[in-house]
């Protein structure tokens, strides 16, 4: 059995949103995305993102 990944990567992103690599670069270096931006390559909590992602689609929905 794989072990689920706990930080997803900008490739990981990408995929998930369905978006190219230079829009998941400009969203992980937005002041609202959690990322670990200090650390190459980007990585984001799988956590975090999945908060960060229910934020956004709450706000479209008002």
């Amino acid at each position: 059995m794989e072990e689920e990944k706990e930080y997803l990567t900008v490739k990981d992103v990408m995929q998930d949103l369905k978006i190219k690599e230079h829009k998941a670069y400009e969203i992980f270096k937005r002041k609202d995305f959690p990322a670990n931006c200090v650390v190459r390559p980007f990585k984001i909590h799988k956590d975090s993102y999945n908060e960060w992602k229910k934020q956004r689609h709450d706000k479209e929905e008002e």
